[in-house]
């Protein structure tokens, strides 16, 4: 029960954020991409509740809704690299080769969950192998947001900002980079250690 009312404070806390994000500047891009990290980190958490590690009583169940959330899951990371590129490289136009990459691992990832290979414990030659470089290229998206932002600190000589700079590597992109890998190259799904991982990125979050 502690762990579903985190997961609920966690949900009400990010969209809550992203509301107040979006009334300080709806016209910038940043602020639109940032609202979307917020919706699909949400859908993250509602997946999470949907979870084995979750009593039968407060267990959702998900339905058709499951490869929808799968896939803005996975579209985090890429989302988090848009938006640390708009706002720390806001004189730059971003370059086409990653918007590319970006719609490409998502298109990709929608093949493997419809044809349920993601989620499938017995991945197998070329759709194991695809599984594992998509996880890659998402640990490559996080890791290009991080120097982005990194990069332009001593650049920077607006003290808010700097803080922010802080904040954005030391945790919107270490949290997501630490479950990604955790998730993708660590711990196997469904597994209690996998269990407490997820308990933890919940009372973070929340």
């Amino acid at each position: 029960m502690l762990l579903f009312a985190a997961q609920l404070v966690a949900i009400f806390s990010v969209l809550l954020l992203a509301v107040g994000y979006l009334k300080t500047d709806p016209r910038a891009a940043s602020t639109r991409v940032f609202g979307l990290i917020a919706l699909f980190v949400a859908f993250y958490l509602v997946n999470g509740m949907a979870g084995p590690n979750i009593a039968v009583e407060y267990r959702i169940d998900l339905g058709y809704w499951q490869p929808l959330i799968g896939i803005s899951s996975s579209s985090i990371s890429g989302l988090f690299m848009l938006y640390c590129y708009f706002i720390f490289q806001e004189d730059k136009r971003f370059p086409r080769l990653l918007a590319l990459a970006f719609a490409g691992q998502v298109l990709l990832e929608l093949l493997l969950t419809l044809f349920s290979l993601r989620s499938s414990a017995e991945l197998f030659g070329a759709a194991s192998t695809l599984a594992t470089a998509l996880d890659l290229l998402q640990l490559a998206f996080v890791g290009l947001a991080i120097y982005w932002t990194f990069s332009g600190w001593n650049a920077d000589l607006v003290e808010d900002r700097r803080v922010f700079r802080w904040f954005v590597i030391g945790v919107q992109g270490a949290l997501i980079f630490f479950v990604l890998f955790l998730e993708s190259f660590l711990l196997p799904e469904g597994s209690q250690a996998t269990a407490g991982v997820e308990a933890v990125i919940v009372y973070a979050i929340a």
